[in-house]
């Protein structure tokens, strides 16, 4: 993921499920909406900045039934919800990188972690409690029962060179 510098992030509003990408421009937000389109089934507003007016991205929507509302510049109220939900993740990314001595080249992994980590915390707007996965997937998933399962980021591990590989010293 080295030279990724953006991320561009998708919110399902009924289970807060996030989908995320680590890009090197937003030139490419077409082809993430695609993607999210293929993950999600449907979309049903795009919010965003400048980085969404594109006659390719337009197109696009009209095509799916897409509603575009641009957000004013530098007023990130307007996307409330989803400014916090980056700022939960911002803060996740920050605590792991430091926990584990990472140097900031590593935030698109934790990033990414962090977007993980938030999809299996349980959700309360849900009256069940259930996970943005569970939700999304109608699978429980164990880490909501049993935290200490989960891989722990930064965490020490060894890459397995078979022998047929190995050089002879």
């Amino acid at each position: 993921l080295k030279g990724r510098r953006y991320v561009i992030g998708f919110v399902d509003k009924y289970s807060g499920f996030k989908l995320h990408f680590v890009t090197r421009s937003k030139k490419n937000y077409h082809d993430y909406v695609q993607k999210a389109l293929f993950i999600f089934g449907h979309i049903e507003t795009l919010r965003g900045g400048q980085e969404i007016k594109t006659n390719e991205l337009e197109a696009l929507c009209r095509a799916k039934g897409i509603s575009i509302q641009r957000a004013v510049p530098y007023q990130h109220t307007d996307l409330g919800p989803v400014e916090r939900s980056w700022l939960t993740i911002a803060d996740l990314d920050r605590s792991m990188r430091n926990w584990a001595g990472a140097p900031k080249e590593f935030w698109s992994w934790s990033w990414l972690h962090a977007v993980d980590v938030t999809n299996r915390l349980p959700n309360m707007a849900d009256p069940a409690r259930r996970s943005p996965y569970d939700i999304v997937s109608n699978i429980d998933h164990p880490l909501i029962d049993d935290a200490s399962t989960m891989p722990i980021w930064g965490c020490l591990a060894y890459v397995h060179i078979p022998a047929e590989k190995q050089q002879s010293k």
